[in-house]
């Protein structure tokens, strides 16, 4: 018999590897119910009881990922409920490689880090938690990785990750003594321990300087200064990603990005004399940390080497790489990133997975000249395109051009795309030179050109990303169906493109997949409540109801799960359910939340037997003292949400446009003896007079996620525990709920179930893409991939700019539904800080200034106030 594998929506651990988000209630049950089939069924043909790891087992997919990684389960039967087919497909990520040697060091690191994955997961069981606690964190590194371009940062990271695999299979070693093991702690100590912290210590002691700042306090010119502000803010972001780190990974590549960037500043930035001698310490410093400890790794090594042959042999692998690292910081002053190729402005970008990094071949990337009278090129120097090109991204995920300008000084710009929805500019600024580092741009005035006028609209309406998402998830199942991995099932509730549908169905007529079923209306069609299906319903219909391992606890489990899952209004809830049965569901997503471990949680729920069962789960576990932790430190962090929240207030146009046509009596003398005289200003005041109506508006409540630690064990705030706190236990009102993981991620929920205006669903298509989505009364969408997203200022969203972001949020609201009319957008009126804020904000009111500025010509006013911040402990 084949090895069963249930599959969990989200990210969760594994025998001690991955890490726990995500997930819902919904998928939980679902896999409740795939287990007892299992545990029943499997005895049947087994002749005995079936053993979880044995014979059945869990593991996960996301939005991200794709399904690839399950290639793992070589010879095993996959099942997969409640997730969307649409996500199927891995999210990808184009960046542009300024230096070519780059794309085989990213690659060589994606490469040995899934290998490093694959071989950690079969061996999971020999390896101990010390191990463990290593990888885990490293994998969860991938996107800063591959993020960086200097060649010294990618060789180094690569022999930090080849260090951490020698010393994890050396762990494992059936063979090892004492004087093997006593090598290990020290070598570890590296990695984890003293002599970590130690240098990450030293390392931000020296990077904590105003060298730059101070500089730019004495330079004249405007250049200068932007230049090193630049620097300067790009050491705060070296030292901030140090700082929070626990990992020698990003201790190592980031130091040695802040070394190579300082050795290219003290050759290009305008230093005097003493600033320029205080830098060069520091770098030094800098570098001296770093090579102090692989000089450890090394000598180490070496002495238990001389001791033992069989050390040595062991651990020559890992010593190579220590050696190799030396050799890089000896290397470093004198690295230079190539310029470009003459007569040409050369563009290497690189396709690859956003979870994995892992490289994207055979994909058409399309580069379009948006400015400049310039041609396209191969490598080669041939033309290819004078206005696009297209090239199939190569096995190592590159595609290459070299843009010719008609000029030395002609001013161009391309549009760089995989999908005609995520946009690459090239330059990004106009005013990038062809001959570029490696590391970021010092000078970027955004007033150079504006975001407006970029036109795009011939690569919106492109077919690449419909294209694009079919080619990847049917290179997915075959790949597994190759590798001997059957899909026996793939079951899910969501809506969907009808052409993902259709190449499912033909994977299935073709035997590469078992079976389909989709109960759902296609992505955009609105489907009836009472007609709706959770991933639950559909599992526990297949698998449970009715045989004889069905019973009430598991059927109340389906009611439970179905009500939580599909946000319906009490009318459609099941008969057998209560506010009492709601309240319980909303408790087992707490858990969830708390980030407790779903295989655990799936496996306890599968022994249900009765209602009564699942109606004392909580207390019958303990699983409410982990509910109850998890309680009270979202009491702690849950202050943090009003810190940033914004009210989008919109009024539903009325017929004819009309405004004081709609107003009662009381309202009209209002206009009558109180309207401005002004007629923007009379129109303005009219509006809020119908606004105040509740029939007549709508209320979009945003907020941004805060940051939590979760390194000093702070709770992740999600949208659910953000609505219950800010809606139901502070009373804020609102129709619809955006929670706002800065420009990355937005989740939105329906809080007013009457409300019919906004299919939030198809809204999050117009937000960000058609890749974005979810059902009408929750939905999650990507802001930032909208090719119109204004990037430069609101790449990094926060307090600055929140309203901003805001602001462009409900234009696009308006886009989508033109009956809507913006009012206003502001910050919501807190009535009362938590006693920590209010401790801090109560010593503001002795340093206020307030300044009242006239308008000679018109007399109006404006207010200015100015305070000191005060310091906070």
């Amino acid at each position: 018999m084949r090895k069963k594998i249930f599959i969990i929506h989200g990210k969760g651990v594994r025998n001690g590897i991955g890490r726990e988000t995500g997930g819902d209630l919904d998928t939980i049950s679902s896999n409740v119910f795939y287990s007892v089939w299992a545990q029943n069924a499997l005895k049947e043909e087994l002749l005995r009881e079936p053993e979880q790891g044995k014979d059945y087992d869990f593991d996960f997919i996301n939005y991200s990922e794709g399904v690839n990684h399950l290639v793992v389960h070589k010879g095993c039967d996959v099942y997969i409920p409640d997730f969307p087919v649409d996500a199927l497909a891995p999210r990808l990520k184009l960046v542009r490689v300024r230096d070519d040697a780059a794309v085989g060091l990213i690659n060589r690191y994606t490469e040995n880090l899934n290998d490093f994955r694959l071989w950690i997961v079969s061996n999971a069981l020999a390896v101990s938690d010390e191990y463990k606690n290593v990888f885990n964190p490293t994998f969860n590194q991938v996107a800063k990785i591959t993020a960086y371009q200097d060649v010294p940062v990618l060789r180094m990271a690569n022999d930090v990750l080849d260090m951490t695999r020698a010393a994890t299979e050396l762990s494992i070693d059936g063979e090892a003594d004492e004087k093997q093991n006593a090598l290990l702690r020290d070598l570890m100590d590296c990695f984890t321990g003293k002599r970590f912290y130690s240098a990450k210590e030293a390392v931000l002691e020296a990077m904590n300087n105003d060298i730059k700042y101070d500089m730019s306090e004495i330079v004249d010119k405007k250049e200068d200064i932007l230049a090193l502000d630049k620097a300067h803010s790009l050491d705060l972001s070296s030292r901030g990603r140090i700082g929070y780190t626990d990992e020698l990974l990003i201790l190592a590549a980031e130091s040695v990005c802040y070394l190579a960037r300082g050795y290219e500043q003290l050759r290009e930035l305008t230093f005097d004399e003493t600033h320029a001698r205080d830098f060069a310490a520091v770098v030094e410093k800098v570098r001296r940390e770093l090579k102090n400890i692989f000089t450890f790794m090394d000598s180490s090594i070496a002495r238990a080497g001389e001791q033992s042959l069989g050390l040595k042999n062991k651990f020559a692998a890992f010593v190579e790489k220590a050696r190799d690292a030396l050799r890089i910081l000896e290397e470093l002053p004198a690295y230079r990133t190539p310029c470009g190729a003459e007569g040409g402005f050369p563009i290497t970008v690189m396709l690859m997975e956003d979870s994995t990094g892992k490289a994207v071949e055979g994909i058409d990337i399309m580069f379009e000249r948006l400015r400049g009278a310039g041609k396209l090129c191969s490598v080669s120097g041939g033309e290819i395109g004078s206005k696009s090109a297209i090239v199939k991204t190569a096995e190592d995920g590159s595609a290459r051009v070299i843009y010719k300008p008609v000029s030395q000084d002609e001013v161009f710009q391309l549009n760089v795309t995989y999908d005609g929805l995520h946009v690459m500019l090239v330059p990004e600024e106009l005013d990038e030179k062809p001959c570029v580092s490696a590391s970021p741009d010092y000078i970027t005035d955004e007033d150079d050109e504006p975001d407006e006028e970029i036109d795009v609209d011939s690569v919106q309406g492109s077919s690449f990303a419909h294209n694009l998402s079919l080619t990847l998830i049917e290179r997915m199942f075959r790949f597994l169906k190759e590798n001997d991995v059957n899909v026996v099932s793939i079951d899910d509730h969501h809506p969907y493109n009808p052409e993902v549908l259709s190449l499912l169905e033909k994977l299935v007529s073709e035997g590469v997949i078992g079976s389909v079923h989709i109960h759902a209306a296609p992505r955009g069609v609105d489907e009836a409540d009472e007609d709706k299906k959770c991933g639950a319903d559909l599992i526990y219909e297949k698998m449970v109801k009715d045989q004889r391992w069905d019973n009430p606890g598991l059927k109340h489990l389906r009611d439970i799960a179905h009500v939580q899952d599909l946000y319906l209004p009490r009318q459609f809830w099941p008969e057998s359910m209560s506010p009492k049965d709601r309240a319980l569901g909303i408790e087992i997503s707490k858990l969830i939340g708390s980030l407790f471990n779903k295989i655990e949680m799936t496996m306890e729920l599968s022994k249900l037997e009765s209602r009564e069962g699942l109606e004392n789960i909580m207390c019958s576990t303990g699983w409410d003292k982990f509910v109850k932790e998890y309680e009270e430190g979202l009491k702690k962090v849950l202050p943090r949400t009003e810190t940033n929240m914004g009210r989008m207030l919109f009024v539903r146009k009325p017929e004819g446009g009309d405004w004081e046509k709609r107003l009662g009596f009381k309202d009209k003398l209002k206009i009558f003896f109180s309207a401005p005289k002004d007629p923007e200003e009379r129109d303005a005041f009219i509006r809020g007079l119908y606004a105040k109506n509740p029939k007549n508006r709508l209320v979009i409540m945003a907020a941004l996620s805060p940051f939590t630690n979760a390194k000093l064990g702070e709770t992740k705030i999600n949208v659910a525990s953000a609505i219950n706190y800010l809606l139901h236990e502070k009373k804020y009102y609102a129709d619809y709920f955006f929670y706002c993981y800065g420009s990355q991620i937005m989740t939105t929920r329906k809080p007013n179930n009457e409300d019919e205006t906004i299919n939030l669903s198809t809204l999050m298509q117009h937000i960000g893409t058609k890749a974005d989505g979810g059902h009408k009364g929750a939905a999650t969408c990507q802001p930032l991939s909208n090719p119109n997203f204004p990037k430069k200022r609101l790449l990094k969203v926060g307090d600055r700019n929140i309203l901003e972001f805001f602001y462009y949020i409900a234009a696009k609201v308006c886009e989508y539904a033109p009956q809507l009319e913006l009012l206003s957008v502001s910050p919501v009126a807190v009535k009362k800080y938590d006693d920590s804020y209010e401790r801090v904000l109560e010593k503001l009111r002795y340093n206020v200034i307030e300044y009242t500025l006239t308008e000679s010509a018109s007399g109006k006013t404006m207010k200015a106030v100015l305070t000191k911040a005060p310091k906070v402990a």
